[in-house]
């Protein structure tokens, strides 16, 4: 879950799937559901588009690891949101 982004805080409390770690920083793959459920195989309707993440790269600090709660939360929203 990315914290603490000033340069661009509508990041903030979006997810994301952190990739490498390369100098002092993570390569991180922004993911919404259209991503999640392209990735996870789920025909979302769109099979001429294929969605691709947008990757980042963050300081460790501005990222941290998502709880149960937020993974539901997000499962949920992807539900609906792919529905």
């Amino acid at each position: 879950k990315l914290q603490n982004i000033s340069v661009r805080p509508e990041l903030n409390g979006q997810f994301g799937q952190a990739v490498s770690f390369s100098a002092d920083r993570y390569v991180v793959a922004l993911l919404d559901a259209t991503t999640a459920a392209a990735a996870a195989g789920v025909d979302s309707g769109n099979n001429n588009n294929a969605q691709q993440p947008t990757f980042l790269k963050l300081k460790p600090e501005n990222l941290t690891e998502a709880g149960t709660i937020d993974q539901l939360k997000f499962g949920v929203g992807m539900i609906f949101e792919s529905a």
